[in-house]
């Protein structure tokens, strides 16, 4: 039989925080991390050490960048309709500051229900984080392991110095 403990969410700042309690695994979904300086990075791992036990697992999943985050493959844009209801949907990154690796994602989507039009854009501001710097800042770190990365959500498929993945994902161990 298998135990399947219910998870603990909390909503807090990502930048500076305090679990309700400890735990055994956290978990970084879809590159939702938005740092802007090395300074506001040492505060999210110093908040996430204090929330994982020894022994505990630190899952990011899209947080590191191995391609050049302004190619066009960053690009995206998708349009789909039905009964009248057309939804077009297009995500770009802009370069801010290529010293301090700032860029801003922004995600726009319209919505035309049956010619009333809506429109919603959502920018969040980021901090790129590269592999080698990644892993320079976490072996400078005395509470962290780095356990390794792969590709596209595959335990099967680490990242190497050729792999080109479109969806890494990171394990880090509390020690």
């Amino acid at each position: 039989r298998r135990i399947c403990p219910a998870p603990l969410l909390f909503e807090a700042n990502m930048v500076s925080f305090e679990a309700p309690e400890t735990a055994d695994f956290a978990f970084v979904m879809l590159g939702s991390l938005y740092l802007n300086s090395i300074e506001e990075m040492h505060s999210h791992f110093d908040s996430i050490a204090a929330s994982l036990r020894r022994g505990g697992l630190y899952f990011l999943d899209c947080c590191i960048q191995f391609a050049d985050m302004m190619s066009p493959t960053s690009r995206s844009q998708v349009s789909h309709g039905r009964n009248g209801i057309n939804v077009e949907s297009t995500f770009d990154i802009r370069l801010i500051d290529p010293g301090r690796q700032i860029y801003e994602e922004v995600w726009k989507v319209s919505i035309d229900d049956n010619g009333r039009r809506h429109d919603f854009e959502m920018i969040e501001r980021n901090k790129a984080i590269y592999p080698q710097e990644f892993l320079l800042f976490i072996d400078q770190r005395p509470d962290f392991d780095f356990v390794g990365w792969w590709q596209d959500w595959s335990f099967d498929d680490p990242i190497t110095e050729f792999s080109t993945p479109s969806r890494p994902i990171t394990l880090l161990r509390r020690v």
